[in-house]
């Protein structure tokens, strides 16, 4: 039987068709064995939402689904196939539990959302999901088969859901600087991985000198630049994994601070001694080394508690002067209201033009 949705369409105690299906369905096709999340915004929104347009519903919907997420993967065990009994020791967090299950379950074909007041409902449909009980042994298989394993599972293989997504995060910092896309390398596939995978637990318990070091006498690939990151915390810790992309570019990419655009060098001052120079010239080539034009391609590594990516070809070599990070580093594209990125390059183009007809 299809759920009643509370305070969404429909009269009192019948069933209410969600608005949107995010699937190639027909808005018409019926909805058989759905199952139900429920989420409370924390500032109400005007009562009659669903009139509102996409990008004033898109917060609420997306606060809910992440609600649903970052709980749910505190609490669900992805190697059991279950919420274990010690962390669900009552309802509210069994719910919690099924949550995530209901956002990830694979065979789900459709999805509907209905929102009112401080309400948000989701509905995931024909998921043939079947009640998920602590300690069953069917409940445990079925979601085992439905719900696939992240990265933190699989720390020994060529972790492609690690560079996958470090390699879109990676991408949207270039664009804002107007760095072209780098790809992955498609003939060195796997070899920073490997790499990383032949370290032992004490060489992987150094600290990032000592690690920096390690790869670097290992080999870094002629010509890359690398960017190394140590997360903070067990590696059991599925929160520290699952954000280890996003904490891994943000801290390359935030160490934006210590350069400047203008002189192409970093942010020195005139009291900064020796020591102190080496330390900003190292943060700020982590981030150089992230938006450098003329890199085309990146090779991906994460074992223990480190993230590692090299960018071929690379910048940050000592004979690169400072005009070079100039041409190869800039500032953010759209900054005062305009793209500065392409006014730029539209204006060398245009004087090229000129200068042809002088």
């Amino acid at each position: 039987m299809t759920p009643a949705v509370p305070g969404v369409g429909g009269a009192a105690g019948t069933p209410a068709k969600p608005k949107n299906l995010l699937a190639a369905i027909s808005v018409t096709a019926k909805f058989d064995k759905c199952s139900q999340s429920t989420f409370v915004i924390a500032s109400p929104t005007p009562a009659n939402t669903l009139t509102l347009v996409a990008d004033d519903l898109a917060t609420p919907l997306l606060s809910a689904v992440a609600d649903w997420y970052t709980k749910g993967i505190l609490l669900y065990d992805f190697v059991t196939g279950e919420c274990p009994t010690g962390k669900c020791p009552d309802a509210p967090k069994k719910i919690t539990s099924d949550n995530l299950t209901r956002l990830l379950w694979k065979s789900t074909k459709k999805v509907g959302f209905g929102i009112r007041g401080a309400e948000v409902v989701a509905w995931f449909c024909d998921a043939k999901m079947p009640a998920l009980t602590i300690g069953n042994a069917g409940s445990k298989t079925a979601a085992k088969a439905n719900i696939g394993k992240t990265c933190i599972e699989t720390p020994e293989l060529n972790d492609s859901c690690f560079s996958t997504s470090a390699l879109t995060a990676i991408n949207l910092k270039r664009k804002d600087h107007g760095s072209p896309k780098v790809k992955e390398s498609p003939t060195s596939a796997g070899e920073l991985q490997k790499l990383m995978n032949g370290y032992t637990a004490k060489q992987l318990a150094s600290d990032k000198a000592a690690m920096t070091a390690l790869l670097t006498k290992s080999g870094v690939r002629s010509g890359c630049t690398m960017d190394i990151y140590e997360y903070i915390g067990a590696s059991t810790d599925n929160m520290i994994m699952l954000k280890t992309t996003d904490l891994a570019v943000n801290s390359w990419y935030n160490k934006k601070i210590y350069y400047d655009f203008k002189t192409g060098q970093p942010k020195y001052a005139k009291t900064d001694d020796k020591k102190m120079k080496a330390f900003k010239k190292a943060q700020s080539d982590e981030f150089t080394a992230l938006i450098w034009k003329k890199s085309t391609t990146t090779l991906f590594g994460i074992k223990g508690k480190w993230a590692v990516v090299w960018l071929c070809p690379g910048g940050n070599k000592p004979t690169d002067t400072q005009q070079t990070y100039v041409d190869n580093v800039s500032d953010k594209c759209i900054k005062d209201g305009y793209n500065r990125c392409y006014n730029e390059m539209a204006l060398k183009y245009h004087n090229e033009m000129r200068v042809q007809h002088i």
